[in-house]
């Protein structure tokens, strides 16, 4: 009997063992799948919530006025917290595979201690440190290397780096510190190198459409470039001594408008357009300071625009022209090309203005051949009168021996008639 018993009660033991294990076994696959299901809810949120993220920071930085090297910093960020969401996602998926002792323990504190996963964390892979007084230089401090994931070419990521190139190539320029290659292939990274030339021409476009500056290598030896301007504005495009970024942008702007309204427009007009861009009379802007007396004031004194009064009216209203310098330094139809990419098209959808800038181009032509041939002539004259003067002194040098032989046959003609004399 003793034994029946025991063996009745091992039975039921290894039941309830089996009902244990397989109680221990769905709860794991319940905390597995609610895992699962959170992981994938958290890449859906992040890959939701970046893209805005990057927009609202881009604006921020683009038209609130703060410093290029802060925008260099969030798009920096923004780039390593892409690069690092895939590595924490493939942590959280092995983080909830775990080894068996992990999920037994998870498995006996309920779906909650499941839940509990690895929490992601991201590192920006460049920061600004902006220490010191308020018009120090803030220095930039970049990682010698930036990890990526496999060496593809993502068009998204790429966008993102031109972006980055771009506002370096601000920051460097608003600083007056020289832009170097190995800079900028440093704030690429190695798996853009090889596409430098095209990012770095995407860049300079957008940097063109902005502030009407192109960069270019200005230091074959040292590989140095810069932002140069058609315009010859003082201090690299800044009017003002000191740092800043160029005016040039806005001058072009203005000198598009009054073109394109006729060769003069008013101040209501002017102001009216320059107002859609967030630029407002007696409102200081962080890139072009305060635009009434940059306009009206400093660009006149330097002769790139006119600000004369409207005749007959009451009370006085005023009108802008172009200046002698503007009409030297740039033409029609480069104030054109400059309008039409802001616009998105093509000079010749502007009709009558494109005719006009034709036969600029033309009449400049023409004026510069002219110049040329008269300088032609003018040298061809130099060189005949010098040709000329050489042969006379020959001549004179020639014919110095015979007036020699006359006076010795004057001589001798005289000594003859005084012997015969005698």
């Amino acid at each position: 009997m003793p034994r029946r018993k025991n063996k009745r009660h091992s039975s039921g033991k290894s039941r309830h063992t089996q009902d244990q294990d397989q109680a221990q076994a769905s709860t794991e696959a319940q905390a597995k799948a609610k895992a699962q299901n959170k992981t994938q809810a958290k890449t859906k949120a992040k890959a939701q919530d970046q893209p805005q993220a990057q927009t609202q920071a881009e604006a921020r930085h683009g038209t609130t006025g703060r410093t290029p090297a802060a925008a260099v910093a969030v798009a920096e960020a923004a780039a390593a917290e892409a690069t690092a969401a895939k590595g924490n996602d493939a942590q959280d998926a092995q983080g909830n595979a775990g080894t068996k002792t992990s999920s037994d323990a998870r498995a006996a504190s309920g779906p909650k201690g499941a839940e509990a996963g690895p929490q992601p964390k991201t590192t920006p892979v460049g920061r600004p440190s902006c220490g010191g007084a308020e018009g120090a230089a803030p220095k930039l401090e970049v990682e010698e290397k930036f990890e990526y994931g496999p060496l593809h070419t993502d068009p998204d990521a790429m966008s993102k780096r031109v972006v980055v190139l771009e506002q370096f190539l601000l920051y460097k320029f608003q600083l007056k510190q020289p832009i170097l290659k190995a800079e900028m292939l440093k704030i690429l990274g190695y798996r853009y190198q090889n596409r430098f030339l095209e990012m770095l021409k995407k860049a300079s476009e957008r940097i063109e459409t902005l502030f009407a500056v192109r960069v270019q290598e200005v230091d074959s030896v040292t590989q140095a470039y810069d932002l140069v301007s058609e315009l010859k504005l003082p201090n690299h495009g800044r009017v003002c001594p000191g740092r800043g970024l160029p005016k040039s942008g806005l001058l072009m702007h203005v000198l598009g408008m009054i073109f394109l309204k006729g060769n003069c427009a008013s101040e209501e007009d002017i102001w009216r357009v320059l107002g859609t861009m967030q630029v407002f009379p007696g409102r200081k802007h962080n890139i072009y300071g305060e635009p009434r007396k940059l306009l009206t004031k400093d660009l006149v004194r330097l002769q790139y625009l006119e600000y004369r009064p409207v005749p007959n009216t009451q009370p006085p209203r005023y009108q802008f022209l172009w200046g002698p310098k503007a009409h030297a330094e740039t033409s029609k139809m480069s104030v054109l090309q400059f309008m039409a990419k802001i616009k998105g098209t093509v000079p010749s959808s502007f009709s009558p203005q494109y005719q006009e800038a034709l036969r600029e181009q033309a009449e400049r032509a023409l004026a510069r051949s002219l110049a040329g041939s008269r300088a032609k002539i003018w040298g061809i004259a130099g060189s005949r009168a010098k040709a000329q003067g050489t042969a006379g002194s020959r001549a004179k040098a020639q014919g110095a021996p015979g007036s020699s032989d006359k006076a010795q046959g004057a001589a001798g003609s005289s000594a003859k008639a005084r012997a015969l004399t005698g």
